[in-house]
């Protein structure tokens, strides 16, 4: 089998012998078409199969404008397809369609493949894979239209396949969104097969191949989560923060969420170096629904997270023991760290000992205290004789 590279798009091809064209025929050729190449067999115009957030539509590769496969704003080739969420299914390759030509009196196409390869890219290219594309359908000769649709010559034929959901058999959709994160290359290139010089043989492969370099697009995969969060550090106060990390550097975004139940944003973000993103400016409550959109793509975190009031231990100075039926001392209602509130049993026992609670009036942040006061019971002191004494004239006197 011999190979014919096409290093460049080929405008069009040899020069057609028909025995007769009709005027309307004549015209269409000449508004769009360009017979020009001598070779017998070759592409007219290629594209890729790409589902996205916003669209599921052919990518083209190559062609002129009068024969795009695609829409003309869809470009292939050096074009950027985004940034995705790891496992999402928001990006998927699903195959490709070929218009050939042909000398029908003189040569054959027999049948198109597409070759692919995704990889990183900062890393090495592995090996191909390729996806057969069967005949779709002739050119209309006596219109000069495809049956479904564009202009044609009599010779031209389109070669396709577009992978549904669910197949497996023979290929499967490709979903670019398997990969872990980090930014990759999807790299294309088409064969034709068939004869250039006869009508019957496929001894022969056409290569399109962009002059050696193939079709490449760019895309990055992300895998977004809630990384980390700070409480506020004062009492009802408004400096917390929540990080979400595994964003792609440098990308775009747009965040929503709720906080205790009320819609936030969408704001607009950009992922700094590390991919990482912080929210400021948080009070307690409960933060939820985080939703991270990405070129059309949204992303749920499907997570919550609560942001807490920080709490502040009650703090008095110690009281000293003191003596039963003496003056007690006050009970304060502000503690030494300032927190105010209430104490039960809110005075002082000054005959027994016993505890006491303070508790933190509402919006102090305060923890509740229970504390200790002794008091010293009083003691009747006692002698060896008691308390009365009989000594006798001559005793001796203790």
């Amino acid at each position: 089998m011999s190979t014919a590279c096409v290093g460049i798009t080929p405008n069009r091809r040899f020069n057609m012998k028909q025995n007769s064209i009709s005027l309307i025929g004549a015209i269409l050729i000449a508004l769009f078409s360009s017979y020009t190449q001598a070779q017998s067999i070759g592409t007219v115009a290629s594209a890729v199969w790409i589902t996205d957030c916003s669209q599921s539509n052919y990518f083209n590769t190559s062609g002129t404008p009068v024969n795009l496969i695609g829409p003309a704003g869809n470009v292939f080739d050096g074009a950027n397809l985004g940034v995705h969420t790891q496992n999402s299914g928001t990006l998927i390759f699903r195959g490709a369609q070929v218009k050939t030509f042909k000398d029908p009196v003189a040569s054959n196409v027999c049948g198109a493949q597409i070759f692919y390869r995704v990889y990183p890219q900062s890393g090495v290219p592995g090996p191909f894979n390729s996806i057969t594309l069967p005949f779709m359908e002739d050119c209309n000769s006596v219109t000069n239209l495809y049956p479904s649709g564009g202009s044609c010559l009599l010779g031209d034929q389109k070669w396709e396949r577009v992978i549904p959901n669910g197949t497996t058999v023979p290929y499967a959709p490709v979903n670019l969104t398997n990969y872990v994160p980090g930014n990759y290359i999807l790299e294309v290139f088409y064969k034709v097969a068939g004869s250039l010089t006869t009508t019957t043989q496929c001894t022969d492969t056409v290569t399109l191949n962009n002059s050696g370099n193939n079709y490449k697009a760019l895309f990055s995969i992300q895998s977004p989560i809630l990384s980390n969060s700070t409480n506020p550090s004062t009492c009802d106060g408004s400096d917390g923060s929540i990080t979400i990390s595994g964003l792609v550097p440098g990308s775009s975004l747009q965040l929503s969420y709720t906080d205790d139940g009320v819609a936030v944003g969408p704001s607009a973000y950009v992922a700094n170096g590390t991919g990482q993103i912080t929210i400021t400016g948080l009070n307690k409550g409960l933060y939820s629904n985080f939703n991270v959109t990405v070129n059309g793509c949204v992303t749920n975190l499907f997570t919550g997270i609560i942001l807490s009031n920080p709490i502040f231990t009650s703090t008095f100075a110690s009281i000293a023991p003191f003596c039963a039926g003496t003056t007690a001392p006050l009970l304060p209602t502000t503690s030494s760290n300032g927190i105010t509130g209430t104490w039960n049993p809110s005075v002082i026992n000054n005959l027994t000992t016993g505890t006491y609670t303070f508790t933190p009036n509402a919006g102090t942040c305060g923890s509740p205290i229970t504390i200790t006061v002794t008091v010293i019971p009083r003691a009747t002191p006692t002698f060896p004789f008691g308390t009365t004494l009989t000594i006798c004239g001559s005793g001796s006197v203790p």
